[in-house]
């Protein structure tokens, strides 16, 4: 993997007229993670010798502002993703609950708006929201959402509905309502791989676009995702549903649902996140421009 790090560190520090003393004087005051950082560690970094760890370049970019500059200058990341393997089995499961929404339609002229109140939500996918994500949104004050729908002749093709939350979502003693700096992503339905893409893309963009967000969680209802879940820097942090419910038939299936909570400057260094959004902006560029430009074109 290649980028401009060490270019764009340089830049700011020459742009902002810093000493490599102002430098890291400024990054230790701000940041825990640089607390060693000193000169000499720095120049390194600047003429290349040698590079931090990509977490830590994520953090140092997002300090600066300059993250989305940072992730833009990426270039080799033409791997094979854990998530994109995963999207054969996805797209039998996922395909499965997708077809009790509505009926297909494969046409083209797919229309996309985007929805920050759950107010202007659809009906027939209110009904169809999971209680988990029925709980979230109806808390006292309603937290922001962020809802992307895909549709076609009044069909929906794909939505995905993310919620504004405080990190202690699962902790009622401490929730903060005034500290908004996490993200839960509460539901993604989609009926294709380019839906599925642009669904990520959008919570992509949306870490983004908020240096506020600090966590992200999702929910987990199969072995699988939750294994995938894991493998790209998550944490379990509780379960819920019914505890005296039966277990399910499907033996992939998991008993209650599981919360994982990632950590988003990790969850963005993750090669196997970061490396499948690239991939998938290159490619829907390509293929379905309009789609893509949908999801570039509002900011949460």
């Amino acid at each position: 993997m290649k980028d401009n790090f060490k270019s764009l560190l340089k830049q700011y520090r020459i742009d902002n007229n810093l000493s490599q003393n102002d430098f890291v004087d400024m990054f230790i005051s701000s940041n825990n993670f640089l607390l060693k950082l000193d000169t000499v560690t720095l120049s390194r970094w600047e003429n290349g010798k040698t590079v931090p760890s990509i977490e830590k370049k994520m953090n140092i970019m997002r300090t600066l502002n300059l993250l989305t500059q940072y992730i833009d200058s990426i270039r080799g990341f033409d791997k094979t993703t854990k998530i994109d393997a995963s999207l054969n089995i996805r797209f039998g499961i996922e395909y499965e609950r997708y077809k009790k929404l509505n009926g297909i339609d494969t046409t083209q002229n797919i229309q996309f708006e985007h929805i920050s109140d759950k107010k202007n939500l659809h009906a027939h996918i209110e009904k169809y929201l999971m209680p988990e994500t029925i709980e979230i949104i109806n808390i006292d004050p309603s937290p922001t959402l962020s809802i992307g729908h895909w549709f076609l002749n009044k069909k929906t093709e794909a939505f995905f509905i993310h919620a504004f939350v405080n990190e202690n979502i699962y902790n009622n003693y401490n929730y903060n309502y005034n500290n908004i700096n996490s993200i839960i992503l509460l539901e993604q339905v989609t009926s294709t791989r380019i839906f599925y893409k642009l669904c990520l893309l959008s919570a992509f963009n949306t870490l983004l676009n908020n240096n506020h967000i600090d966590y992200v969680f999702a929910f987990a209802n199969t072995k699988f995702y939750l294994k995938l879940f894991l493998a790209i820097g998550g944490d379990i942090i509780t379960t819920i549903g019914d505890l005296s419910a039966p277990p399910p038939c499907n033996e992939v299936i998991l008993k209650h649902t599981t919360v994982i909570k990632i950590d988003a400057i990790k969850l963005l260094s993750n090669k196997d996140f970061l490396f499948f959004c690239l991939q998938s902006r290159t490619e829907l560029k390509i293929t379905t421009p309009q789609l893509l430009a949908q999801i570039d074109d509002f900011k949460c």
